[in-house]
């Protein structure tokens, strides 16, 4: 499971640093972007909010007390 978790944390990480890099691309461009870059686009960044909300729920190790 720990390593499931780094897995989903690596992937995670992947996807959003992709999705900021692309969008502020695409934002600085300032010319018109072609409507199947934007759906790619749109598609990693709704995949990069899945993997972290899932990532972010995952069970943690407990600790006895």
């Amino acid at each position: 499971m720990k390593a499931f978790r780094i897995i989903m944390r690596v992937i995670s990480i992947t996807l959003l640093a992709s999705a900021m890099i692309c969008g502020l691309y695409l934002r600085g461009q300032g010319t018109p972007v072609d409507p199947g870059s934007l759906q790619f686009h749109m598609t990693i960044g709704i995949a990069a909010v899945i993997f972290t909300v899932v990532t972010l729920f995952l069970p943690g190790k407990k600790t006895k007390q």
